[in-house]
């Protein structure tokens, strides 16, 4: 999984579980000072 804003890459991570096939949910933990808005994600290719 890689994170970016404004088209710039700002982290990644890596785990089995987030390739896993069946996954239909993704769930964010963020603190009480961020605002996220307009989130997509998609397979990349």
């Amino acid at each position: 999984m890689t994170a970016s804003v404004d088209g710039k890459e700002i982290g990644s991570f890596s785990s089995p579980g987030i390739a896993h096939e069946s996954k239909q949910v993704l769930r964010l933990l963020v603190s009480n000072k961020v605002t996220l808005d307009d989130v997509k994600y998609y397979r990349k290719k």
